[in-house]
């Protein structure tokens, strides 16, 4: 579950690293590696927890998946089955579109906002030395 998580905010933000304008493949914090998208697994750390990690215990916790139902054991892994993935995105799309006051901007926003708004702060930082301030939530 948490891997799955973190490969959609890894593909999510690459897409907003191209809007940005910036290739996702040059990273600051995690190296280049043929075909990794470095810079979208940088920008997607202090996101990991609010999202993919407390999307999971949530999900656990409040019985939403079942271990015993919505997975199955295959080919040394454990993947969700059709209806723990249903239920895994309705859960993942309510947290990313879910709006709270931020308190970097002072605005309402989404976690998908954050998101292209860190890809967008880095640009501006890369190209014209303005502040950039990794995203913080609460």
């Amino acid at each position: 579950m948490l891997s799955y998580a973190y490969t959609l905010l890894a593909a999510e933000t690459e897409a907003y690293i191209w809007m940005a304008g910036l290739d996702p493949a040059i990273g600051i914090y995690h190296e280049t590696e043929d075909r990794r998208p470095a810079l979208a697994l940088d920008l997607i750390e202090p996101f990991r927890a609010p999202v993919a990690d407390a999307l999971a215990l949530d999900l656990i916790s409040h019985g939403t998946l079942d271990p015993s139902r919505h997975f199955v054991a295959r080919d040394g892994g454990v993947y969700m089955n059709p209806e723990g993935k249903k239920r895994f995105f309705v859960a993942y799309e309510r947290r990313m579109t879910r709006e709270y006051l931020s308190r970097q901007t002072g605005l309402r926003t989404t976690i998908r906002a954050e998101m292209q708004r860190q890809a967008q702060t880095l640009r501006r930082h890369l190209l014209h030395a303005e502040t950039f301030e990794p995203f913080r939530m609460g």
